[in-house]
């Protein structure tokens, strides 16, 4: 009787020892568990996520800023940073809000990101570097005017770029050049505003086209216009007057009744004036210069006008 006693107590404190270690056990076993499907869906949602981003291009995020150009550049936002008091230097794609004046100073962009400036009356001048300078290859940039606008330099591009350079809105940029081209780049669309050009070389030099659909462009250059598209809105005139285009003459162009279309005085000599607008076409003109020298003007086609029949007038 004592043996089976002693049996039975055995089991029933086995038994006992059996429930306390599952007690004891049991939430190590189910946290265990439960962590091992949290890493699991863990791993499983950061794969979704990675499907996900290379479904597409991963759009940059997009910066804005304003800049007051000065002594002391002011800038406010981001993707910005000033170099030497002198430099402005964007490198995050967005909208930038730019006014102010600057002296032997600069403006580069330096992204792969589409760049938006809003030029609200500038004024950059550098004898030595472009006034606004592109860095990267293919990169799009466009420039809304508001206001009157000048970049004035002695540099081999006023702006350089290799990559598309698009202008809008309604305002007017001067570009002044003594020494190089007006502007260099890839592509160059002009949509609107008004343009004047007085620039050595060339006053657009592209890779591929120029087009002008829309606004007013005037130039005086020694060397010829970029390939214009055949497509442009615009109807443009060149007239290659060597010895013809002398320092502080007045060219003033005219339609066939003497109706004033655009009047520029020269700074210096010139071989090449273009007139370029959407409103030319199947029109007649007359160019006249007022001579400096001894107030004289005189009509250079006094016996041939030059009529417009094309989109592209060479003369």
């Amino acid at each position: 009787m004592n043996k089976k006693r002693v049996i039975l107590l055995s089991i029933i404190g086995c038994s006992i020892i059996i429930c306390l270690a599952l007690i004891i056990v049991k939430p190590y076993v189910i946290k265990s568990f439960k962590d091992e499907e949290a890493l699991k869906k863990s791993s499983e949602e950061i794969k979704e996520e990675l499907k996900e981003n290379l479904k597409g291009e991963v759009k940059p995020s997009l910066s804005e800023g304003n800049v007051v150009l000065g002594l002391n550049i002011l800038y406010s936002g981001e993707g910005m940073n000033i170099i030497n008091d002198d430099t402005l230097i964007i490198s995050n794609g967005g909208t930038y809000d730019i006014s102010g004046s600057l002296n032997n100073g600069q403006i580069i962009i330096d992204t792969h990101d589409d760049v938006v400036l809003n030029f609200q009356n500038i004024s950059i001048n550098n004898d030595m570097l472009s006034p606004l300078s592109i860095k990267k290859e293919d990169s799009n940039v466009t420039i809304n005017l508001y206001g009157v606008n000048n970049l004035i330099s002695n540099s081999d591009d006023t702006i350089s770029t290799n990559g598309n350079i698009t202008f809008k809105e309604e305002g007017t940029l001067n570009i002044i050049n003594e020494k190089g081209n007006g502007i260099k780049a890839k592509n160059v669309i002009f949509e609107k505003g008004n343009y004047t050009f007085k620039v050595n070389k060339s006053i657009i030099d592209t890779d591929t086209l120029l087009t002008l659909n829309d606004g007013i462009l005037i130039g005086l250059s020694n060397e010829n216009l970029g390939t214009i598209d055949s497509n442009s809105n615009n109807d443009s005139i060149i007239f290659n007057l060597p010895n013809m285009l002398v320092k502080d003459d007045t060219l003033t162009l005219m339609d066939v009744t003497d109706n004033l279309i655009t009047e520029i005085t020269l700074d210096k000599d010139y071989k090449i004036f273009t007139y370029s607008s959407s409103s030319l076409l199947t029109n007649s003109f007359k160019l006249k210069k007022n001579i400096a020298t001894n107030n004289e003007s005189i009509i250079i086609n006094e016996n041939e006008i030059f009529e417009i029949k094309e989109k592209i007038n060479v003369f």
